[in-house]
């Protein structure tokens, strides 16, 4: 196989995936609703950082019911270029999922925060 993605559950939802083509040596970024961006796979840290980004958010979303929370709270309308707070997740999450759903999930859905604002930095890094 001569290229790779990582494009699953809520990473899906939200259009946040990349592609990996070893054939031409080019990969492809993307990022709700901002343009493709592409680069050398060779030659490009960033895009192995985001690359990585998105692999560790889709991990915490496939090991916990953090992608069904987050769908919930985002109804899929996540800004580029907004960071999430870990406060302003938990109020609304709490008015939507309740807030057994919140301690119970508290440790994944802070990670999903956490890779997401990583994910979200990382892109800025993307020329």
């Amino acid at each position: 196989m001569a290229s790779t993605s990582g494009n699953k559950s809520m990473v899906t939802i939200l259009n946040i995936s990349y592609t990996k083509n070893f054939t031409t040596g080019k990969g492809t970024a993307r990022y709700l609703k901002e343009p493709n961006k592409t680069a050398k796979l060779a030659s490009s840290k960033p895009f192995n950082t985001y690359a990585n980004n998105v692999d560790s958010l889709r991990g915490t979303e496939s090991s916990t019911t953090v992608g069904w929370l987050v769908s919930g709270f985002s109804g899929g309308s996540l800004v580029a270029g907004k960071i999430i707070s870990w406060a302003t997740a938990k109020t609304i999450l709490t008015k939507i999922a309740g807030p057994v759903a919140v301690v119970s999930n508290a440790v994944a859905l802070s990670s999903w925060f956490y890779y997401y604002n990583k994910l979200e930095k990382s892109w800025s890094n993307l020329k």
